[in-house]
């Protein structure tokens, strides 16, 4: 965890904390313990997907 004192983690002369966060999502293999962690591929309007999708934040 950061302080007050910690350099570069506060803005402004303020108690203001930086924070950066990212998104992606990431296609998986399409076996049984994947589909079953992470549902069934996306399909479109007319077929399902090929790989199972990850969505991931950090």
């Amino acid at each position: 965890m950061t302080t007050p004192q910690s350099p570069g983690t506060f803005v402004f002369d303020r108690r203001l904390l930086m924070l950066l966060l990212d998104g992606t999502v990431l296609a998986v293999a399409p076996t049984p313990a994947n589909i079953k962690a992470f549902g069934p591929p996306p399909g479109g309007s007319h077929k399902p997907g090929h790989h199972p999708q990850v969505k991931l934040a950090c």
